[in-house]
């Protein structure tokens, strides 16, 4: 039965409203705290079974059931959304592979993917990123990192004002954990994401 759900903890997060809206899963699949059962877990109030991998601990913070619809259904909205795009041919394979390579157990793995793409899109450097233990990586910025994703398939021309104020934002972010969003590559990042002409360097100096 294939299903777009999200495994919770419920003794350290609260309920992943964000989830339901952003990725309009079937529901909540809540631990059973008692049994901390890897394979039994709680589908709005019936337990149901839930495919595991049996290399995955309860360590991770989050494990999230990325199934073949949910894949889907996020390339669909990219590629509605930006396929006239004159860049969208350039970066369309490396985005879909992101989403559509392979199956996600691993929050965290889905971003740090992610993350890799679009350095690698944008040409930065990642080793000091690949070596931190990136305790950002919670479902608060999917919405964000899925937004610079659609972006980059996008005209820089048209720049949304609201994904200019998530890129600084996520920049001030790294920064406070001496991550340098922009390192060597700043300037040539942004003459690439910006319109020419639309000299913005000073928003991040």
């Amino acid at each position: 039965m294939a299903r777009s759900v999200l495994i919770d903890y419920p003794s350290f997060f609260g309920t992943p409203k964000f989830w339901i809206e952003a990725h309009e899963s079937d529901g909540i699949v809540i631990l059973d705290a008692e049994r901390y059962s890897m394979d039994r877990c709680e589908y709005n109030g019936n337990k149901i079974p839930v495919a595991m991998p049996p290399d995955r601990v309860f360590s991770l913070i989050r494990i999230c059931n990325f199934d073949s619809w949910w894949q889907e259904r996020m390339w669909k909205s990219i590629y509605d959304q930006y396929h006239a795009s004159p860049f969208f041919d350039t970066f369309k394979d490396e985005i879909k592979r992101v989403l559509c390579g392979r199956y996600y157990c691993n929050l965290s793995d889905f971003f740090l993917d992610m993350f890799t793409c679009l350095y690698n899109i944008l040409d930065l450097n990642t080793p000091v990123l690949m070596e931190t233990s990136i305790p950002f990586m919670h479902e608060h910025f999917t919405d964000r990192i899925i937004n610079i994703a659609k972006y980059v398939c996008s005209s820089v021309v048209n720049l949304p004002g609201y994904l200019r104020n998530d890129i600084q934002k996520v920049k001030f972010k790294w920064q406070k954990m001496k991550l340098n969003f922009f390192y060597d590559y700043r300037n040539d990042m942004l003459e690439m994401l910006f319109a020419k002409g639309n000299d913005v360097r000073k928003w991040y100096e």
